[in-house]
């Protein structure tokens, strides 16, 4: 098992500096990267597991790993369990909560990572969005 997190850290390390590499080459913000990769894994989350979710992707800029969280909304009565938590079990997490805040609750499948490189290496939506961002930001300057 502790072979695999390395292999794992080692990926995420590798990834980042192309990123950097590809900003550097392209004279684009990382950042703007970083947030048009984060774009691209939500489409490819979406895709593969479910698009009615509301998500969001974290994206390290230390370590290159990436987590899901599906964002939903406190409720005195659940309707659409995707999008919605009831209070008890919000209460569960945070007693703080309150009806109507918003909770984030990590999720990241553990297959998502090999879902996400097939969807950049198969020259879909993220490798799409990156390219596209690279053309506006070099137009633009």
């Amino acid at each position: 098992m502790a072979r695999k997190n390395t292999k794992e850290k080692d990926s995420g390390k590798e990834f980042l500096q192309t990123l950097k590499e590809l900003a550097y080459e392209k004279g684009i913000d990382e950042e703007l990267l970083f947030e048009t990769i984060e774009a691209a894994l939500i489409s490819a989350y979406r895709r593969n597991f479910g698009a009615a979710q509301n998500v969001r992707i974290s994206l390290s800029r230390e370590t290159g790993a990436f987590h899901v969280f599906a964002i939903k909304t406190v409720v005195d009565e659940v309707e659409r369990d995707v999008t919605e938590i009831g209070l008890a079990q919000a209460r569960a997490i945070n007693p703080d909560y309150v009806v109507g805040d918003v909770v984030e609750i990590e999720m990241t499948p553990a297959n998502f990572g090999r879902i996400a490189a097939q969807t950049a290496k198969a020259g879909s939506s993220c490798s799409d969005c990156v390219r596209q961002s690279v053309a506006s930001s070099t137009r633009s300057t």
